[in-house]
């Protein structure tokens, strides 16, 4: 993940941040990024810290915290 960070690309943080999501909510590349379990910004709830996730392959979706480091 730090190579995301370390390389000179426009979107470098971007992807780093992506990676960390996928990483620490288990998601698969289509539950982050798919046409059609994708992360949308309406699954975000800001104000309770929590986003909706929604699964693919038959397992529960659900609502995850959203923790600050």
């Amino acid at each position: 993940m730090n190579a995301a960070l370390d390389r000179k690309a426009r979107y470098s943080h971007r992807d780093y941040t992506l990676m960390l999501l996928m990483f620490r909510h288990g998601l698969r590349v289509g539950e982050a990024v798919g046409a059609k379990c994708g992360l949308r910004w309406d699954a975000l709830m800001w104000a309770e810290r929590q986003i909706f996730i929604t699964r693919e392959k038959g397992s529960d979706s659900g609502v995850h915290p959203i923790i600050a480091v």
